[in-house]
């Protein structure tokens, strides 16, 4: 039959096309070899990832799809010989080891293959096999005469051997086998493995993990050795399967040449493997580096415009209750009038508003539409053939900045729109989008002017994209409400972007909105606060099972919740509460219905009632829980209240002096803590904190206020009078128990850079606080951030804050010059701190810095100037010039390490007046300037040239005459205006390599070598 013809010829390329990607797989580097090898074997995985992708743009496995130029005999056929000849490259053990560079891998050695390239495609693929036998069986071909149709044809490979065992050849397998023999306490021979799918399976290969993370092989792998060799090993690959391309190029209609990868590419996580295969490609297949390159770049703008909190707000909100809102999405009713909604999303346009009381279920309504399929439909029409892109952002004027600013809301919408269409990237943020051309890694947010350009391009749009935004809370914006309701006009300026927004009627918004299509929300939700109330009394087990109440009186009871509660949902909530109490206090009908009518109609009130009804046993504990929320969110600090710190403060009943220890607890053993938080919380608070349980695991969850409402009510002037709220703890401080809840957070999270950054530039801003307003307190949470950052183990035999003594922990004190508290180490003896820096064979200097130790942490740009520090350690007799060892083993000085840090990062363009004034401080205590002649001049000028752009008279006098002395040092004339600037940035490359060599020079110097005092600045310079 004909299409039993088609279907073999798809089958015999099947069969070497596995072999190869199998053979592929048996390549990696050893984890104790350099980078470079690690490059090499990223590259060959690219040639994987390239026949892979190749293999899908064919659709080999699909013998309906399968592109129909496979079917030519000639083409066919030369596709195959290719392919055995990368198989036989691949498998030729005597070739491989003897002309290629490669060895055989160890037992026990650790091997790394990169193969986050590949590992896409290796997934969809990898499940192929299953339905090709099942194919196979029907026409009766037999697996390996499949795999051998084309062997009587010849090949232009120059070796012909029997079918391959995967591994090396024959002539190599004794040695082989006696290598492993060797290497196995157990005697265990080599089990060979046949490349066959019968035995081994295509789908049972092991699959690199989307973070492109090394997978260990329980079959033979090849070690690169020899990187010469072993690339002429990859140039020969990449020859083949760059013939086997321009065969069957892409098709006008089928993907374009390089879309799968891309598309897989994106997906990765990790900007380091990125970047390797970025680099890896470059060599090899200029194409693909620039879809890399793409990936990469649009990879670094997200993650700078993405912050940790970015969609918590929504995550936060309760979702609406069943059969609730419904009729949003219908058509008004004529009992009461508003805009319909379902209308404006199917084919209005601008902006349509939502507004309502606080408290009226504003947030709830937003995420309920936000969610809902049928929104998502009605959209698709408006679209059309226009791609369509919804994104949200949930103002929360309590939360962090980020969560209440123009900025936040901007980098919000721009995050989700890019992560969606990540081509549009270089078009909406060009400037962004060089920066990071450049290398740099740490790109610059984008300005006001560049957040107003990028909506522009995303308005000019019309015909790729149509874009919808779900703004909720716009009186949420901290700051003038009038410009955010002017960024928020200025969004809808095209066509092709709608936003849904949400506030309450501020005159700000009521003057903006008024023409705009509208809905008043607390006209709306009787309804669903009946609705609400009845299932939530009817389900109560007072009422189902013990039957104490009628359906009537039930009934009654919602009837009269609703009337009271003039559309507040917020309030129907808190009374809801006030009769479950009642229920399990097993009040008859009668003292329900008085619990409804004693509560107050207006918000404010009935916080002041919850208040004042609490027990009097619960009221100094309930006071310490509102205070510190209260506190956190008036410092809008980074990190939020998570629940098991809270606990663990809560169950020290908050005493400082009780915090002396962290202990590692078990995840089950902090959310068993967490959850009599959860009780003590409803108890002690009536609601009016709660935990949020958008986490599954109760350690990880936040306590909040119920309502932003809540947080507003305890900002009233007189409210903190009340008797009910006063603190008769006179050491009670809000500020400092949160740092110590905060430094717990980050001694719990493994992972600093990522997980704990958050936490640990909250510690340092609190540490900043405490500075100045309880200097006394500093040492012991000193010690705990300490412990934090360097998780020395189990902390039962920590003393507490209190029996910390005067000789200071060896690690507070490294600590405290890292973050720059002179005063805190003054007074102590000059000798010692040498000493510090002495036992640790470095010097103190490079900690005031470099900060190694909150360097994991990523909060050196949060720390303060290091100028007051820098002086007062070279007072106190630290050298510049003295001899140290870097992070990396080699020998440097301080002077050294500070003006490499400057020249790899670019610091001072943001301080400049620290820059200088620490660059000066060294110089003058005699800091060798001899050999970095280029290099100050350049800084030289730099501060000139930005001296000029400052606002402060005193600031630019101070640069002039710093930028003098350190020419008049160099011996340059002060009015020399040569341009060393644009000089430097051809030579500055040079210059760090030749820094980088020389110390690399003297790191191969023996340990026992004696070092040279350095020299003055009275050296001759005239080689600069």
């Amino acid at each position: 039959m004909e299409v039993a013809g088609v279907v073999i010829g798809a089958l015999a390329l099947v069969g070497v096309f596995e072999d190869c990607v199998t053979l592929f797989s048996q390549f990696g580097a050893a984890k104790t070899f350099e980078t470079d090898y690690v490059l090499l074997a990223t590259r060959l995985d690219l040639q994987k990832a390239l026949l892979l992708q190749w293999a899908e743009r064919m659709r080999i496995y699909d013998e309906e799809l399968c592109d129909p130029r496979l079917d030519d005999p000639n083409i066919g056929s030369v596709i195959y010989k290719t392919l055995d000849c990368i198989r036989k490259l691949l498998q030729d053990g005597s070739a491989l080891q003897d002309l290629y560079g490669v060895r055989l891998a160890r037992m026990e050695e650790r091997t790394e293959s990169s193969g986050a390239a590949s590992s896409g495609l290796m997934s969809r693929l990898r499940h192929n096999p299953l339905a090709l036998r099942l194919r196979r069986a029907v026409v009766g071909v037999p697996i390996d005469q499949s795999r051998s149709l084309h062997e009587s044809s010849g090949g232009h490979c120059s070796a012909k051997r029997p079918r391959p065992d995967i591994g090396p050849s024959p002539p190599h397998q004794e040695a082989m086998e006696q290598q492993r023999t060797e290497n196995s306490a157990g005697n265990k021979r080599l089990r060979r493995g046949s490349l066959t799918s019968e035995s081994h399976g295509f789908d049972q290969l092991p699959i690199d993990n989307r973070k492109g993370r090394p997978f260990n092989l329980n079959k033979i792998k090849w070690i690169i050795r020899d990187k010469q060799n072993f690339q002429s090993l990859v140039r020969k690959v990449s020859e083949m399967i760059s013939d086997i391309e321009r065969l069957v190029p892409p098709q006008e209609d089928a993907y374009s040449k390089h879309t799968i990868l891309e598309h897989d590419l994106q997906a990765l996580e990790s900007i380091a493997e990125l970047k390797r295969i970025m680099h890896a490609s470059a060599a090899d297949n200029s194409e693909f580096t620039s879809v890399a390159e793409r990936v990469l770049y649009t990879r670094l703008i997200l993650k700078r415009l993405w912050f940790r909190l970015i969609d918590d707000r929504k995550h936060n909100i309760a979702d609406a209750h069943s059969k609730t809102y419904e009729w949003s999405l219908n058509p008004p009713t004529s009992r009461v009038v508003w805009d319909d909604l379902g209308q404006w999303l199917r084919s209005g346009r601008d902006i349509y508003w939502i507004h309502g009381k606080p408290g009226s279920g504003k947030s709830t309504l937003m995420k309920f539409l936000y969610q809902h399929p049928k929104v998502m439909s009605l959209l698709r029409e408006w679209a059309g053939n226009r791609k369509l892109t919804v994104a949200s952002f949930f103002l929360w004027n309590i939360g962090t900045t980020e969560q209440s600013s123009q900025e936040g809301l901007a980098r919000g919408l721009l995050y989700h729109v890019l992560s969606e269409n990540q081509k549009l990237t270089p078009v909406i943020l060009p400037n962004m989008w060089q920066e990071a051309q450049k290398g740099i890694e740490d790109l610059s947010l984008p300005s006001k002017s560049e957040i107003k350009l990028a909506f522009q391009q995303l308005g000019l749009r019309a015909t790729t994209g149509a874009f919808t935004f779900f703004i909720d809370g716009l009186d949420e914006f901290t700051g003038n409400h009038r410009d955010g309701r002017l960024f928020i006009q200025s969004l809808v300026a095209g066509t092709n972007i709608k936003l849904l927004v949400s506030s309450r009627p501020i005159d700000t918004f009521v003057a903006a909105f008024s023409s705009a299509p509208k809905l008043r929300l607390q006209d709306l939700t009787k309804p669903d606060i009946e609705l609400y109330v009845t299932d939530l009394l009817q389900s109560h087990p007072y009422v189902t099972v013990d039957k104490c109440l009628s359906v009537e009186t039930v009934q009654r009871l919602a009837e009269d919740i609703q009337s009271k509660a003039s559309g507040v949902f917020l309030w129907v909530v808190l009374a809801c509460r006030s009769l479950i109490e009642g229920f399990e206090a097993y009040d008859n009908a009668e003292e329900l219905q008085w619990r409804v009518e004693d509560l107050p109609p207006e918000l404010e009130d009935l916080f002041r009632h919850i208040l004042s009804s609490l027990p009097s046993q619960s009221l100094q504990q309930a006071a310490k829980l509102l205070r510190i929320c209260y506190t956190r969110h008036l410092l809008q600090y980074q990190d939020e209240i998570m629940a098991f710190p809270l606990a663990w403060a809560h169950e020290q009943d908050m005493k400082v002096h009780a915090f002396g220890r962290f202990l590692p607890l078990s995840r089950s053993a902090q959310s068993a803590k967490c959850a009599m938080l959860e009780g003590r919380l409803r108890s002690r608070c009536r609601g009016l904190l709660e935990m949020n349980l958008h986490h599954p695991s109760k350690s990880r969850m936040v306590v909040d206020f119920m309502h932003r409402t809540v947080f507003e009510f305890l900002g009233t002037p007189g409210v903190w009078e009340m008797d009910c709220l006063q603190i008769d703890d006179y050491e009670f401080d809000a500020t400092i128990i949160l740092a110590y809840m905060t430094c717990y957070n980050l001694f719990l999270y493994p992972n600093l850079e990522s997980d704990g950054a958050g936490f640990a530039i909250s510690v340092g801003a609190y540490v900043e606080k405490i500075r100045k307003s309880s200097p006394s307190n500093l040492r012991g949470l000193l010690n705990r951030f300490a412990f934090a950052i360097l998780k020395p183990g189990d902390d039962e035999d920590a003393s507490s804050t209190t029996d910390v003594d005067s000789s200071m922990d060896h690690d507070t004190f490294l600590l405290a010059i890292e973050l720059n508290l002179t005063e805190h180490i003054q007074g102590y003896d000059l000798g010692e701190l040498r000493g510090h820096g002495s036992t640790l064979g470095r010097s103190l200097l490079c900690y005031a810095f470099e900060k190694p130790l909150i360097s994991a942490t990523s909060m050196q740009s949060h720390a303060r100037s290091e100028q007051d520090m820098v002086d007062y350690l070279i007072r106190s007799g630290c050298d510049p010039n003295e001899m140290t060892r870097s992070w990396t083993g080699s020998r440097t000085t301080p002077w050294e390490t500070w003006l490499n840090d400057w020249l790899r990062v670019g610091r001072g363009e943001n301080d400049v007046i620290n820059l200088a004034g620490v660059t000066m401080t060294m110089i003058r205590a005699g800091a060798k300037i001899s050999g970095h002649g280029q290099d100050l001049r350049y800084l030289s000028d730099a501060w000139l040239q930005r001296s000029r752009s400052l606002v402060d008279v005193q600031e630019q006098e101070w640069l002039r005459e710093i930028s003098s002395e350190v020419r008049q040092a160099l011996g340059v004339d002060h009015d020399d205006t040569s341009s060393v600037v644009t000089d430097y940035e051809d030579d500055s490359s040079e210059a760090e390599t030749d820094k980088k060599n020389e110390l690399d020079g003297q790191a191969t110097d023996d340990e026992g070598d004696s070092y040279q005092a350095a020299d003055t600045n009275s050296e001759d310079l005239s080689d600069d």
